[in-house]
């Protein structure tokens, strides 16, 4: 069975915007099948290899309206849990869509353990899946994703996955600052995932308040320009081609 890479999960992600279920038997290796979920208003790939599934959660449109506002990375509402708060949106269409994604799951992927991933809000939906279902998945991955859980419940998350889950970043992308909800340190959403940060110029693994403020300084910058001037450079770092491109040449765990 050929071996994957976050490359592959990155370019899966990049083909779950389009509707053509061939693509994916062509460019992930050992993929003979490709199944789309439609739940709530998201959609979801389920691509099948002879001893493992992927669930590709596609995220939103690569432009600054459809991100920022149309479907609710900055919604900062949430549903409380004994582990603490989780996003509202994302918990939502998952709990409401898992009866139809365990199904499809069960009955083309024959219950083989899940490689998640997923893009913009399709990180989002992802972690929360993989959350409601960690008994059955193998590994995580996000790429530029925004937050979804409470402090407590981020530690949960990492304590379980632990390198089982990352979170890619790439450049100053700003939807990985999303949602605020009362500021960082008073309790607001936290990523879970170990980080892997593109600076533009090297890889980072930890980001300090320095290198935080930086990057939130450097992702505000380039959405105001683009509301102002057209500009489209905020919307680039968000980009999923991006993120393709910077993982084709990465070494990367292979499972």
């Amino acid at each position: 069975m050929d071996e994957l890479g976050d490359y592959h999960l990155a370019l899966a992600c990049q083909l779950a915007y389009g509707d053509d279920r061939r693509v994916f038997c062509d460019a992930i290796p050992g993929v003979h099948e490709a199944y789309p979920i439609e739940f709530k208003n998201d959609l979801a790939w389920l691509l099948v290899r002879a001893d493992q599934c992927l669930l590709i959660f596609r995220g939103s449109n690569n432009n600054a309206a459809d991100w920022v506002g149309k479907r609710g990375n900055t919604n900062v509402a949430h549903v409380r849990h004994e582990l603490g708060f989780v996003h509202e949106g994302y918990w939502r269409s998952i709990i409401e869509g898992q009866a139809l994604l365990t199904h499809e799951w069960e009955t083309y992927g024959d219950s083989r353990t899940l490689l998640v991933a997923g893009h913009s809000r399709g990180g989002g939906l992802a972690q929360v899946f993989a959350w409601q279902f960690r008994s059955m998945v193998e590994r995580v991955a996000t790429f530029g994703s925004p937050r979804a859980f409470s402090r407590s419940w981020a530690r949960a998350f990492n304590k379980y996955f632990n390198a089982r889950s990352t979170r890619y970043v790439h450049r100053s992308d700003p939807v990985t600052l999303l949602p605020f909800r009362l500021g960082y340190l008073l309790g607001g959403y936290r990523h879970v995932g170990q980080l892997r940060w593109w600076t533009g110029h090297k890889w980072r693994e930890k980001t300090r308040w320095l290198g935080w403020l930086a990057l939130s300084i450097k992702a505000a910058a380039n959405a105001a320009r683009e509301k102002v001037t057209g500009d489209d450079d905020g919307r680039t770092d968000h980009s999923i081609e991006n993120y393709v491109e910077i993982l084709m040449c990465k070494d990367q765990p292979i499972y």
